[in-house]
């Protein structure tokens, strides 16, 4: 598979949040299975992008980079779950995702 393409979306409170989407049909929305986020720099990583690209291959894999972390916007000072619903939200809403499935790992998982 080809690299995502990255995207960028709003949050309700003016974030800029990056997002990939790979693969289609019921889509599938990750969260950083690493202890940081990064969406372009995970790609570099072949275990990782093999993981990802399984993932896709029946299914649409959402991946999005949360506020102050990777290609989302940084220089944030205030983080918490609230706010991270906020940048999950934005993704949802951008892909029209009026359901889907979520994999959490970590912090919020």
């Amino acid at each position: 598979m080809a690299e995502p393409q990255i995207r960028y979306t709003r949050t309700t409170d003016g974030i800029s949040i990056a997002y990939w989407t790979l693969g289609e049909g019921k889509p599938l929305v990750l969260s950083s299975p690493l202890g940081w986020s990064h969406i372009s720099l995970e790609w570099q990583y072949p275990e990782l992008r093999a993981w990802y690209e399984r993932l896709a291959e029946r299914r649409m894999l959402v991946r999005w980079d949360p506020r102050g972390q990777g290609m989302s916007q940084r220089g944030l000072k205030e983080f918490n779950r609230r706010l991270w619903l906020l940048d999950l939200d934005a993704v949802a809403e951008r892909l029209s995702l009026s359901a889907f499935g979520f994999m959490a790992i970590g912090e919020f998982g």
